[in-house]
């Protein structure tokens, strides 16, 4: 070996040098490129999500308003019929356009899951749209769709990955956006809900309280688990706080003042008997808050996967640019040290 390599001119041992120089470098630095190229895919993929997830939480927020009037549209309030079919319509489309983003994930089982809803929507909508069921009934099955659109919103995070987010603070994130917010805003029109049909009853019976009372403990654990989770998320990021309080403050107000209307106004024998429309008018903002408050949720996780994702990019140009610049240097310096050394030993 050493005698082969003392054949060798100036310039090939340099070339030997180089190649073993490479061969030392190029692994880690492969590494490192693949890694953040890996980085910069991960976060356009989980931005790719986040239509998806907004159209299903329009879709689950209509679903819950149409559970409410339907049950009292087939309980015999005419007033809410029109209303009903009106907001049906907005649904319809709110489904189509669930069902055109979901697609674009490129999951087969969750087109199969959207179509199946979708199914199961059309068939309640024919039943209400001919009064072949009653209010209670088209509640529990609403209920149960609403149940299955949840975990619908669980399955695009995982089609996207978005619920496989590496960093604390959009991890987070989307666990308040994905799972504790929705879960948050059903308890709580659960209860809406029940209480206007209870409402549009001639009486209320010790009973019916009772059983009402039940529906505002999971409200109370569900605004506790939505609440803890943001605040891990405003933690590990402080710009989180700055973005996210506005919308933060009014959904936790809105869920405070519900809690305790629904509780004074229903459970409470002895309080003044709501009219159904004034408690529909008044609860209704109630429910909105959530929504804003998830809109801007998406909004600043969008945000932080675009930023995300151009930092990694910007990362990878210049690990890229830095690699030409040093191969070149290195491939320039052995010439001219080839040069200058071939000169002298004349």
């Amino acid at each position: 070996m050493i005698k082969l390599i003392g054949r060798l001119k100036l310039w090939q041992k340099f070339a030997v040098l180089g190649v073993l120089a490479i061969a030392m470098v190029l692994p880690p630095t492969l590494l490192a490129v693949k890694q953040t190229w890996d980085a910069a895919n991960t976060a356009r993929a989980e931005a790719q999500g986040l239509k998806p997830s907004a159209d299903a939480i329009k879709l689950l927020q209509l679903t819950q308003q149409q559970r409410t009037l339907a049950s009292l549209a087939l309980n015999g309030d005419s007033a809410v019929v029109s209303l009903r079919t009106s907001q049906q319509q907005q649904l319809e489309r709110a489904l189509d356009a669930a069902r055109q983003s979901s697609r674009a994930l490129g999951d087969a089982k969750l087109d199969q899951r959207v179509d199946q809803w979708a199914s199961r929507w059309h068939g309640i909508a024919k039943q209400i749209q001919a009064n072949a069921i009653n209010g209670a009934a088209s509640q529990e099955q609403l209920t149960a769709l609403v149940a299955e659109q949840i975990e619908i919103l669980d399955a695009i995070g995982d089609a996207s990955t978005l619920s496989l987010d590496p960093e604390a603070t959009s991890y987070f994130i989307q666990l308040a956006v994905l799972h504790q917010l929705p879960a948050l805003s059903e308890a709580l029109e659960q209860a809406r809900s029940r209480g206007a049909l209870l409402l549009a009853q001639p009486e209320m019976s010790a009973a019916d309280r009772s059983v009402y009372a039940t529906l505002l403990g999971p409200i109370r654990v569900g605004l506790r688990a939505a609440q803890q989770v943001l605040v891990k998320a405003t933690d590990a990021d402080p710009t989180v706080a700055s973005a996210l309080e506005g919308a933060m403050n009014k959904a936790w107000a809105a869920d405070e003042q519900a809690l305790k209307l629904l509780s004074e106004r229903i459970v409470d024998a002895k309080a003044p008997r709501l009219d159904v429309r004034e408690y529909l008018a008044v609860t209704g903002p109630y429910s909105d808050a959530h929504f804003a408050l998830m809109d801007a949720v998406l909004g600043k996780l969008q945000q932080i996967l675009q930023d995300r994702e151009a930092k990694y990019r910007q990362t990878l140009l210049w690990t890229l640019v830095l690699i030409a610049v040093a191969a070149s240097l290195a491939a320039w310096l052995a010439t001219v040290i080839t040069r200058i050394t071939s000169r002298a030993a004349r």
